[in-house]
């Protein structure tokens, strides 16, 4: 069951009326003798650090406290999250709240669906199990060094700081913080690749379909930010080495 998107502007409201259509699902489910509930979770849900995670671990709790045997989804964020403005990447330039040595867990959409479809094909014998799922595990130089190489051009990265973003958005900014502070659950990398031997890194998901996506959205004849102009953008503190290699 993949969790209902949140459709109000008021963020309580939001997230009590996605937590409630869930609940009503796993009613359902369960009143229809459903054998086993595949549920659309979040990385770390169990430490409830915002209230998206909170969210997560209520629905976990819900469907094993009605003794429905269940597998519980986590992916962390998506790759495909590179092809949303808010996510970061504008006019060229790679903008995160991430710490320059945070390296951050990240996964294709496709595979969350590969995971789904293993999951329904082998359910756990009783009670319920979890999967943490993730790709691929970079830090911001690594995702710029990537994203350059792919779409032939530099994507230098911009630094905000946590300050910045808590206006911005507070949710994102609590995930972003626990992540610098390496307060998310791992991520067993060599055991996913084990049951899903095809999982893709991100260098692959952008050589695959990510470039393709994001291209369209960044074109050459579209000029890219000046970075001294920037708040927060702090050139001493980028390694060179972040940069694709002249020609790019």
């Amino acid at each position: 069951m993949v969790v209902p998107l949140v459709t109000s502007y008021d963020p309580l409201e939001a997230f009590d009326a996605q937590l409630i259509g869930i609940q009503n699902v796993i009613d359902a489910a369960v009143e229809a003798g459903v054998g086993h509930f595949v549920l659309f979770s979040a990385n770390s849900a169990n430490r409830a650090l915002n209230r998206n995670l909170a969210n997560k671990f209520q629905m976990e709790e819900y469907a094993r406290g009605k003794g429905l045997r269940s597998t519980a989804l986590r992916p962390v964020a998506y790759m495909e999250n590179f092809t949303r403005p808010q996510w970061g990447l504008h006019q060229q330039v790679f903008t995160t709240a991430l710490l320059p040595t945070t390296r951050q867990p990240l996964i294709a959409v496709d595979d969350i669906a590969e995971f789904a479809a293993i999951a329904v094909d082998h359910p756990p014998q009783a009670g319920s199990t979890i999967l943490e799922l993730a790709g691929d595990e970079l830090t911001p130089g690594d995702m710029a060094a990537a994203l350059s190489e792919a779409l032939g051009r530099p994507i230098p990265c911009l630094f905000i700081s946590s300050d910045t973003l808590m206006r911005l958005n507070e949710e994102s900014a609590k995930g972003y913080a626990q992540i610098n502070a390496g307060e998310m659950n791992p991520i067993d990398l060599p055991a996913l690749r084990t049951i899903h031997p095809g999982l893709m890194d991100f260098r692959t998901w952008l050589t695959a379909t990510g470039a393709a996506l994001l291209r369209p959205l960044l074109p050459l004849d579209r000029p890219g930010a000046y970075l001294a102009d920037l708040t927060g953008w702090h050139p001493e503190a980028v390694p060179k080495e972040w940069y694709p290699a002249p020609g790019l």
